[in-house]
């Protein structure tokens, strides 16, 4: 493989590389940086998207329309009404991060990138080089116990480099270096020992399938994995590798967390979520009309106790599904009906999406919007704004797509 190093930085190169792999690195970054300048992992943020947008600001001004301003303003007018006129809402700097960081710039970089032939390539290096710093920084750190701690936050920081690291197989073509990167990386991610991360994963790696091979033959082919899947779950073999697989890497010192889940079947245990969606379920279905309003889940969940795992929420937390905080903030009608646009523009970014960018929007989608059934929160997950962002980027798609227009 051949590093070129370009004589000039891309803008889009530049303004995808701050969503998807500068998270990964901001820390360490911050630590060298700290070493002669002290500085608040935030404000050093702040500084350096400041930067980058300063740099980048005419690159966006030509490519952002009035329309996705107005956008932009309407949503920002329409959670800053409903803090200031809800009853049961209170302030919360929740509301500034989303009027800024998952918002701007993430959507006007949705709707502005404009992915060309070329732009793989410097990004797919530069995911490698940040799955290597990751990796060296985890072993320069690891303790007596264990190389990696259960690390869901960092493991969805990285997890846009291994899905584009993944996408070289795709793109690139089935390669010695592509498999080895994209091996090392899926290990990396397992050893972070979080499930949502690799569920994105999975279903990152099933949309470039069906977009390489076709529908029909991924259906024909899922269906005979399936049923040699169930065989080998159902035989004496499957417990013993995985036993094995578990000893091994408990020896090197990585978290085992998710092939114990896996033994005891615990995968689809909510971890104590289920009392969190329970009284928002049961609220919703008490006045499933009500408009409560951004946020709501929060306040709702304020003080809550979970007697099963002697958990307390003392200032309240989302819904971890965007399915339940829809629903809750918006009603049933509002909220289902926001759901089913969503849901469609999904599909429609799915299947008009042009190859070339394929994997920027898949990605969007898993970190978005898949990664969002199961933890996180739409107000607060820049990819989803991002992902909102490429519904309306009429560059992306193959065809005119009515809904974008």
């Amino acid at each position: 493989m051949i590093i070129r190093i370009p004589k000039r930085i891309d803008k889009t190169v530049l303004l995808l590389f701050m969503m998807f792999l500068y998270p990964a690195i901001s820390g360490y970054l911050n630590k060298i940086v700290s070493v002669v300048i002290p500085i608040d992992q935030f404000v050093f943020d702040i500084i350096i998207w400041s930067i980058i947008v300063i740099w980048s600001l005419a690159f966006l001004i030509g490519k952002i329309k009035p329309k996705h301003l107005a956008i932009f303003v309407s949503f920002a007018l329409f959670a800053f009404l409903q803090w200031f006129f809800a009853n049961h809402y209170v302030f919360r700097l929740d509301t500034l991060g989303v009027l800024t960081f998952s918002i701007l710039p993430a959507f006007f970089i949705g709707v502005s990138v404009k992915i060309e032939k070329n732009t793989f390539e410097p990004l797919y290096i530069l995911s490698i080089f940040v799955l290597l710093v990751s990796i060296a920084y985890s072993f320069y750190y690891k303790t007596d116990r264990n190389l990696l701690s259960d690390n869901m936050d960092y493991a969805y920081k990285v997890l846009p480099a291994i899905l584009i690291i993944t996408s070289g197989i795709f793109i690139k073509g089935k390669k010695l270096v592509s498999i080895i990167f994209t091996a090392v990386s899926l290990v990396f991610l397992l050893a972070l020992g979080t499930r949502g991360p690799i569920l994105c994963y999975i279903v990152f790696v099933l949309f470039l399938l069906i977009k390489n091979i076709g529908f029909k033959s991924f259906t024909i082919a899922s269906f005979i994995l399936g049923i040699a899947l169930s065989l080998f779950i159902n035989s004496a073999f499957y417990t013993v590798p995985l036993l094995r697989i578990s000893s091994k890497l408990e020896d090197m010192g990585f978290s085992t967390r998710v092939v114990e889940m896996l033994l005891k079947d615990e995968l689809s245990n909510a971890n104590g979520r289920d009392a969190i969606q329970d009284k928002l379920i049961y609220e919703i279905r008490e006045e499933p009309f009500e408009f409560r309003g951004i946020f709501s889940d929060r306040t709702s969940t304020v003080g809550l106790v979970d007697k099963v795992y002697s958990t307390s929420y003392e200032s309240g937390t989302y819904a971890h599904n965007i399915f339940i905080e829809f629903l809750h903030n918006y009603g049933i009608v509002f909220g289902t009906l926001l759901l089913i646009i969503l849901l469609v523009s999904v599909i429609k970014l799915l299947v008009g999406c042009k190859k070339e960018i394929f994997f920027i929007a898949a990605s969007c989608i898993c970190m978005g919007f898949v990664y969002l059934i199961v933890s996180g929160s739409y107000l607060t997950e820049p990819f989803f704004f991002m992902m909102i962002g490429l519904f309306m980027n009429e560059s992306v798609y193959k065809y005119p797509v009515r809904l974008v227009k």
